[in-house]
């Protein structure tokens, strides 16, 4: 920049009179590996390539309104750390609301709830072994289209999450529409996402389903359940989810995980299982084993594998939606993957 300019600012800034602001911080995730990776495709089978996986900063702050009130912000960049790709400003959950003993209500740009649900048994997030391999797509190498993807951050909604009541909290968001940021909300084309879970001591039970509205009432429905349990340093969790709608695949999937932690180290395995779909998209399964090493509160280390099998009209890849360089689908493409990563909270 102009140092004339450089120097403008200062003076304006100096100028002006003092501004006072509600409380502002500012906190986010850096995350990065590298992978050694086998495609399943002979023409491009071994890779080796440094992933940023969902890194990303964020600003959020508050302001006491009194009576219990208060207003409530975010906004979220997601951030790129090994390339340029041309990212916009406020590319994740990005929202302004209000909280009290009621709740609080958002309005922006938010994960949906049964997003939100099925990330509580991700213990492989962001990885190779994301669990937006098998969950929340139909299998067709569709990651990317709403119409048929359940692991989703959506524009236009309004959100709203319950206080704890007793151990029991509910979350609900509307999707007015999915058309292009600054178009009309004509409502043809909007969502209902709704999650429900019950927490006492290292019990969580709960669900949660999605439903898709489409132009000329064509709909597609999620549906997922869900137990966790926590004793000292052992979990162990199930998930099991049916995508079903007009336009869709009618299909089960199923996780477990199983997480021990010893010192400052959590060894994690998961298997996942999707069956053969209605639309002929056939069967996939993924399992990983992993090792993460928590080398202080907020820095941490970490080595796994991954595999991936697909049978002959799957189209599923490895690194679901937040691994940065997720692995080319191929149709009954075999695909594995070691991976080394550093993940720095702040």
């Amino acid at each position: 920049m102009n140092k004339k300019l450089i120097s403008m600012a200062i003076a304006a800034v100096l100028a002006a009179p003092a501004i006072s602001v509600a409380d502002v911080s500012i906190s986010g995730t850096m995350h990065m590996s590298i992978d050694a990776t086998d495609s399943g495709d002979a023409s491009d089978s071994d890779n080796t390539s440094v992933s940023s996986n969902f890194s990303n900063i964020v600003f959020s702050g508050d302001e006491d309104l009194g009576n219990g009130m208060k207003a409530v912000w975010q906004v979220m960049n997601v951030t790129v750390l090994d390339e340029s790709n041309g990212a916009q400003w406020a590319t994740g959950p990005s929202y302004l609301g209000l909280a009290g003993d009621f709740g609080t209500v958002i309005m922006g740009k938010a994960d949906t709830p049964y997003f939100t649900f099925q990330s509580g048994f991700d213990v492989f997030d962001g990885t190779l072994a994301d669990l937006a391999t098998t969950m929340g797509t139909d299998g067709g190498g569709n990651t990317n289209a709403w119409s048929d993807n359940f692991n989703l951050t959506t524009q236009n909604t309004i959100a709203y999450i319950s206080p704890d009541m007793g151990g029991f909290s509910v979350v609900g968001a509307y999707v007015t529409d999915w058309d292009a940021a600054g178009a009309e909300d004509n409502n043809n084309t909007d969502a209902f996402s709704v999650s429900a879970s019950y927490s006492s001591g290292g019990l969580m039970v709960g669900g949660a389903f999605e439903r898709h509205n489409h132009d000329g009432g064509v709909t597609n429905d999620g549906i997922e359940l869900g137990a966790s349990m926590t004793m000292g340093e052992t979990s162990v969790g199930l998930l099991w989810e049916n995508l079903d709608g007009d336009s869709n695949t009618d299909r089960d999937a199923w996780a477990v995980y199983l997480t021990q932690g010893f010192g400052n180290n959590t060894a994690k395995v998961l298997y996942t299982t999707v069956n053969e779909s209605s639309n002929n998209l056939d069967e996939a399964s993924m399992w990983a084993i992993g090792l993460d090493h928590a080398m202080s509160k907020r820095t941490s280390v970490y080595g796994m594998y991954a595999s991936l099998e697909n049978d002959d009209n799957s189209q599923r890849s490895l690194g679901g939606v937040d691994h940065g360089d997720i692995l080319t689908y191929n149709s009954g493409a075999d695909q594995s993957g070691f991976s080394m990563g550093i993940v720095h909270s702040f």
